[in-house]
């Protein structure tokens, strides 16, 4: 950092904001203002000064060009440097002062050569620039704690959350940072005051590391962060994929929000399950001391200490994970996937009539107090039951009785004694059709299955291996498990399913073969995950553009999404394979996990937003793109924006003048503008934007580059210019 300098700027002040020198005394209207004794301080000694009727104004906006005045002069800023900017004429004012701070490495300008010296700043250009005075790290992950960090640029995210890190800058009391706010005279003194006073080491984490502060995360990534408090996932965030990273909550993990939580090497003290259907899903060195459900939700992955459900729910929790200590203490079903492992497991007396539905899952110590049904197969290494009437079709290696309870009843798993449903489970191993069963199993290949009701999940187990099976008229109202099924082989027909569907085929190392027809696809209320080998997902008839709601890739292994529309695809996993050829349709693409993964494109992507890294090759087209999508080959970047510089003009007849038309993104394929007037016996206008007035009257002048369009109105005078004589013959 640069040699602090005492700020003498009262004569600059005077030629650049209009503010004479009140030699003594303190301003009159900052009485109880949150800046009274910083700016006390500054008046006192004669570092800044108010207005002549003695007030200082310290809500009053500041301009660019009077911040980099104020800047150069706090830090002792002198060398001049060369900069040209479009709209700073020679003449100008604050042009020293503006090529001083271009020297002094904290300003560059806008994109377009323009440094717009008279807007206001605003707080997050302020937080740039002061963030590139003391060399800050950037630091995405504390912009993303302030509740507007939405609104934040992609561009300023990392300054805003350096400033803040390390105290220099910080949000109002709801909680917001107002990054688009025009930065107060107040706000301007406050922070240059912190900047040259700030010693590395001086973070607000420091400070925070010993009071309890809350968090509201709206959005749907955060890195790198401890939370003294709650860390609450808004509501606002429906069912997007949320990603939390190195993140360390010593409250409550408050799961308000989201459709998946994914949890990547994040230390959780204690998290409350409180939106319906979230799947948390824990990986690498993560750990949840607690997890208590209040909504019905799923756990996968990593390593839960404690796992309570005291609440009876509609619906039931599905555990994958492992898991130390599970307490069932209400009447709510429980499902344990194939990757649940647990240690200990309680059945209180408040879970009567409950049922556990194993799948190939293993528990090594069962405590039963309540009279419940267990079904599925899997593994019981000792159970203990306190009641009688335990109903199990898994046989535990050791049964110990208290209370005078007698051994459970052991029964076959198809047979129609299962409470509280009436409905049966089945296993589809020939051509079926009819009935309503509460789950459904597919074990062989070659066959189809009819007109079902499966009142819970349809399995397409891993023993159907590389084979194909026919899903036709089914309604299903869980999830659709496809654990099998060779190369486009998994055909669903006029289906109605009201969960998900994941392709989670393990089975050798090729992708599954999905294919659903438009009403499948339309009926479909769930998501499509695909998993483990990947898939290749396309329409069941040629051309008929199925649609889908949601698409999530979980895998690196090769997915394809061939002819279909996607209102929406969520790349989680790193290092993804994804090809979209054409025809297929994605309104909106985004990258939420490690990245480094391609997409091969010769389809068409609405919108492309990666928080990593992401490479598209191919010959198709990206209507928007943002964050990090590096583009290669033939790829085409569509137009997002098309500006005028004027927007108002008015001339005389037979005036002239030329319109300027800026078009966005830079790398936009098509840059070609296409001019026109609705008027022309009013104003022309050529192919390089020059207008001429013709006669007195309105016309609208329009630019047009790629579907996007932006326009000017001409109002022309009826006087007429007069054209000097060049020669007389």
């Amino acid at each position: 950092m640069k040699k602090k300098h005492v700020i003498t700027i009262t004569a600059v002040l005077a030629a650049s904001m209009a503010m004479s020198v009140t030699a003594f005394g303190a301003p009159t209207d900052i009485q109880g203002h949150w800046a009274q004794n910083t700016i006390n301080k500054w008046v006192d000694k004669g570092d800044i000064s108010g207005y002549p009727d003695g007030t200082f104004r310290p809500n009053n906006m500041i301009t660019r060009a009077e911040f980099v005045v104020l800047v150069n002069n706090a830090m002792g800023y002198s060398k001049s440097g060369y900069a040209y900017f479009s709209d700073v004429p020679n003449h100008y004012w604050g042009k020293n002062a503006i090529q001083t701070g271009v020297a002094a490495g904290y300003i560059s300008g806008d994109g377009d050569g323009t440094f717009r010296p008279n807007d206001p700043v605003t707080r997050q250009e302020a937080a740039a620039m002061i963030s590139r005075i003391l060399g800050l790290k950037q630091n995405d992950s504390r912009a993303y704690r302030y509740t507007d960090s939405y609104a934040i640029s992609n561009w300023a995210k990392g300054v805003v959350g350096a400033v803040s890190e390390a105290g220099i800058m910080a949000g109002y009391p709801d909680g917001s940072f107002g990054p688009n706010k025009v930065l107060t005279r107040a706000e301007a003194v406050l922070a240059l005051d912190k900047t040259m006073n700030y010693k590395p080491g001086d973070k607000e984490e420091d400070k925070e590391e010993t009071k309890k502060e809350d968090m509201l995360l709206t959005q749907s990534k955060l890195e790198d962060t401890t939370v003294t408090g709650d860390l609450t996932i808004s509501d606002r965030l429906g069912t997007k994929t949320i990603t939390l990273e190195d993140v360390t909550v010593k409250g409550k993990l408050i799961v308000d929000g989201g459709g998946e939580i994914i949890l990547k090497d994040c230390n959780i003290k204690e998290m409350v399950m409180d939106q319906k259907d979230t799947a948390v899903k824990a990986s690498g060195k993560t750990t949840v001391e607690k997890t208590t459900f209040k909504k019905i939700g799923k756990l996968t992955g990593g390593d839960y200490t404690d796992v309570v459900v005291d609440k009876e729910l509609s619906g039931s929790i599905t555990i994958d994970a492992k898991v130390r200590n599970l307490t069932l203490d209400a009447e709510t079903d429980l499902k344990l996937g194939s990757d649940a492992r647990i240690k200990n497991m309680e059945i209180t007396k408040n879970a009567d009539k409950a049922t556990i539905d194993f799948s190939k899952a293993k528990v090594e110590d069962m405590v039963v107090k309540d009279k419940i049904s267990i079904r599925g197969s899997g593994d019981i290494d000792t159970m203990t039951v306190y009641v009688s009437d335990v109903n199990t079709s898994i046989r535990p290696d050791t049964v110990k009785t208290k209370d005078g309870a007698s051994k459970p009843n052991y029964t076959d798993d198809n047979d129609d004694w299962y409470k509280p449903s009436r409905y049966r489970n089945v296993t589809v191993d020939r051509n079926y059709s009819g009935g309503t069963y509460r789950n459904a199993t597919v074990t062989k290949s070659g066959i189809t299955a009819k007109n079902m009701t499966v009142r819970e999940n349809l399995y397409i187990d891993s023993d159907v291996k590389d084979g194909s099976v026919t899903l036709e008229g089914m309604t299903v109202y869980g999830n659709v498990y496809v654990k099998g099924g060779g190369e486009n082989s998994v055909y669903f027909k006029d289906c109605k399913i009201s969960g998900h569907i994941y392709a989670e085929k393990t089975y050798d190392k090729y992708p599954v073969g999905l294919k659903l027809d438009n009403k499948t696809a339309q009926a479909l209320k769930g998501n499509l995950y695909i998993r483990s080998n990947g898939a290749d997902v396309m329409g069941l008839e040629s051309g008929n553009g199925t649609y889908l709601k949601r698409i999530v890739v979980e895998t690196s292994n090769p997915v394809e999404l061939t002819d279909l529309q996607a209102e929406r695809v969520d790349i989680t996993a790193a290092n993804a394979d994804v090809k979209i050829p054409a025809p297929t349709v994605v309104k909106e693409l985004y990258v939420t996990d490690k990245g480094n993964g391609k997409i091969e494109l010769s389809g068409t992507i609405g919108k492309l937003q990666a928080d990593n890294a992401i490479t598209v090759k191919g010959s198709g087209r990206i209507d928007e793109k943002s964050g990090k999508v590096e583009v290669t080959e033939d790829v085409k970047i569509g137009v997002t924006s098309v500006t005028l510089d004027k927007t108002d003009l008015t001339l005389d007849v037979n005036g002239t003048a030329k319109l300027n038309a800026t078009v966005k993104p830079d790398d936009a394929t098509t840059k070609t503008v296409t001019w026109k007037s609705d008027n022309e016996g009013v104003a022309i206008v050529d192919n390089n934007g020059n207008v001429t007035a013709k006669a007195a009257g309105t016309a609208t002048i329009t630019a047009t580059v790629d579907g996007k369009s932006a326009s000017c109105k001409v109002t022309v005078n009826g006087q007429t210019t007069t054209v000097p004589v060049q020669s007389v013959g």
